[in-house]
């Protein structure tokens, strides 16, 4: 053990070499444990140095030349002993910096992971916004079909609306036109039936006077043709039924009128041609009346009809005007819906730059934090490298300091020895 009461370093500790540092911050640092290094070895060579010194010195000089030795290698200790210091100030720090070090790269492998989960999470953020966007756009597509779909079955629906309205109002001029001509037909077949009346009655009477006159004088020629030439211009025209029955009932009033005279004046065969003129004029009254009666049947058949078909059109009518309405509300709201999806559409194209523009950033960030995590793995690798160089050149340092103590305790006795010799002399 060494005499650390004589040799108390522990103040000088804070000599200039240690101040000035020896730090892994400098700029030099290697070259700094190496001076360091190489002040321990010179110190412990000087020391030994003026310990051999000594002995020549203890048979050529005088103990003064020895104590000024003594104190060189005193001094050479001193030096050797603040360059341990400062390297194992150095391997300390060193070994702080690794620590430190090691540290910084495992929070920046936490945050690697972690900014892989951002990447990972931003890229399929940025999938689904794109995804998303597709998806509007189909549906885009198909809104816009089924608006022009909407559209064509609402412009039909308008058209058979307009139809609908257009037959209902013929079918309600064909009603007016029918009662006004049903309402005529039966002021004719009014007068029609009392001519018809008048007819088969006045047939009736010349039937029987054409009877109670057979024996009686042929009527006169001139009176005959007359009534001959009355009854042959009977209209034939079926669209004046009217007029025929009357024209029928004239005939046979002027038949029956024509049987007077006839009586007079000719023969019973002239009255029974007359008589059956008068039959036949009724005959063709009482078709004119079965005519006209068939015709207002019909007409009231019409009539109906036309009235069953104005409320079939009518019903048919309402729902035409709901399914028009209907129509041309689900065309309202496909146009709303088109409009609501280009909205989300904008929306989706703005997601989709945001999630893209958030991938690239977080991808930039997972390479500049792997760039970091790699230098921070060299960083440590270099510190590991100089800590072990460092912790090399510390025992070195150590025994160079050792052997300078040792020189230095060896001189003080050497000189302490001739103090003591001289003393005895």
């Amino acid at each position: 053990m060494y005499d650390h009461s004589y040799f108390s370093y522990a103040d000088d500790r804070n000599v200039r070499l240690v101040e000035n540092g020896p730090s892994c911050h400098a700029k030099n640092p290697k070259k700094t444990i190496e001076k360091a290094t190489n002040i321990a070895q010179k110190a412990a060579e000087e020391a030994k140095a003026a310990s051999e010194a000594q002995n020549m010195a203890g048979q050529q000089a005088a103990h003064q030349v020895k104590a000024q030795l003594a104190e060189k290698a005193l001094q050479a200790a001193r030096a050797a002993e603040a360059a341990l210091s400062g390297k194992e100030a150095i391997v300390q720090q060193l070994e702080e910096e690794v620590r430190e070090s090691e540290t910084v790269v495992e929070e920046e492998m936490g945050s690697l992971q972690q900014a892989k989960s951002n990447v990972n999470a931003a890229i399929e953020a940025a999938k689904e916004s794109q995804d998303q966007l597709k998806t509007l756009t189909r549906a885009m597509q198909t809104a816009k079909g089924n608006a022009a779909n909407s559209k064509m079955a609402a412009d039909g629906a308008q058209r058979s609306l307009h139809e609908k309205e257009e037959l209902l109002e013929a079918a309600k001029r064909r009603l007016e036109e029918l009662t006004s001509e049903l309402r005529a037909a039966k002021q004719d077949l009014a007068n029609t039936n009392r001519a018809a009346a008048q007819a088969n009655e006045a047939a009736h009477e010349a039937k029987a006077n054409a009877g109670r006159n057979k024996r009686k004088s042929l009527l006169r020629s001139r009176s005959s043709e007359n009534s001959n030439r009355k009854l042959d211009v009977i209209p034939k025209n079926s669209h004046q039924i009217v007029g025929i029955a009357q024209k029928a009932a004239e005939d046979a009033k002027a038949a029956q009128d024509a049987q007077n005279p006839a009586g007079a004046q000719a023969s019973h065969q002239v009255k029974s041609q007359l008589a059956s003129k008068a039959i036949q004029a009724a005959k063709a009254a009482n078709a004119a009346l079965a005519a006209k009666e068939a015709i207002v049947e019909q007409l009231e058949r019409e009539a109906k009809e036309t009235e069953t078909v104005i409320q079939e059109e009518s019903s048919s009518l309402q729902l035409t005007q709901e399914n028009a309405n209907s129509a041309m509300k689900a065309a309202r709201q496909a146009q709303e819906q088109i409009k609501t999806i280009a909205q989300a559409i904008q929306i989706a194209n703005v997601n989709m730059g945001s999630a893209r523009t958030t991938a690239e950033g977080a991808k930039r960030e997972l390479e500049e934090k792997e760039d970091l995590l790699e230098a921070s793995r060299e960083r440590v690798e270099e510190l590991v490298k100089r800590l072990q160089t460092a912790k090399v050149e510390l025992a070195e340092t150590k025994r160079a300091a050792d052997m300078a103590t040792e020189a230095a305790r060896q001189a003080k006795i050497n000189t302490d020895r001739n103090r003591r010799g001289k003393n005895f002399f």
